[in-house]
């Protein structure tokens, strides 16, 4: 059989078997909810149905004993690692914000030692970037709410941003190009009179971490980094004061043990 017909057969079966999936993921009383007046129905797709995957591998004892203890004096391990930082845009005020810059109020705004820096041993080899606007689902007889307010800090205020590492400057970057974490995702029904709209979003496809800087930039120890985001005007927001949280995605080399 020939290779063009194999994809053809192949693409439809997998055509098949997402429609399958979809079957199984709407909910039994759809037609129900319809009729009663229920007339928005969001249905999660295959974004609900991934899995975690890793490679499971036999390792002899000799090698799990090298990877956990160093073999020279200094030597570091690399671990996938996540900084993140959140600060509160002010509505209608804000028009600056340095991410990094300070140390975190809580374990739940930020994850560094130290503000402005990583404490030495540890060196951060940057892969990607995300940025949360962090708003609930919000309820309105307009237009106006959640996705008016992600559309005004994203595109509407024009903000840029630039990572200072060491007094050098990578940016001015648009905001933009950096995507969310993640997105609550399920099913919301809603009648149209009451509330009128039910909004919740994520900026760009949620957790792919937009633009890709692929370990070209290191964060040593012991040196002052931060990362500025400014706003060409002050945005109000339906939300009013919001939280945004700046993450960085990368490998981080730290002492074994």
């Amino acid at each position: 059989m020939k290779r063009a017909t194999l994809g053809v057969l192949g693409w439809a079966c997998g055509f098949v078997f997402a429609a399958l999936l979809v079957s199984l993921a709407l909910p039994h009383d759809l037609g129900a909810q319809v009729a009663t007046g229920m007339e928005h129905v969001a249905v999660p797709l295959l974004g609900a149905l991934g899995s975690i995957r890793y490679a499971v591998k036999s390792e002899r004892i000799q090698q799990l004993r090298r990877n956990a203890t160093p073999q020279a004096s200094g030597d570091l391990e690399a671990v996938p690692w996540e900084l993140f930082h959140t600060l509160t845009y002010v509505s209608g005020t804000t028009v600056r914000l340095n991410f990094y810059a300070t140390a975190p109020a809580t374990i739940n705004t930020g994850n560094m030692d130290a503000a402005g820096m990583l404490t030495a041993p540890n060196w951060f080899s940057i892969a990607c970037f995300g940025f949360d606007v962090e708003n609930d689902v919000s309820t309105s007889a307009t237009t106006v709410g959640a996705l008016d307010d992600i559309s005004k800090l994203f595109l509407v205020g024009q903000p840029v941003w630039t990572l200072k590492l060491s007094g050098k400057n990578y940016g001015q970057f648009r905001l933009s190009s950096i995507h969310g974490t993640g997105f609550a995702q399920g099913q919301l029904a809603s009648a149209i009179a009451t509330p009128g709209t039910a909004q919740q979003g994520s900026w760009g496809p949620a957790g792919d971490g937009g633009w890709y800087w692929d370990h070209a930039v290191i964060i040593p120890p012991n040196v002052g980094f931060s990362v500025e985001v400014v706003w060409a005007a002050a945005q109000t927001l339906d939300f009013g004061d919001t939280p945004l949280t700046f993450h960085i995605f990368g490998t981080m080399f730290r002492r074994v043990l």
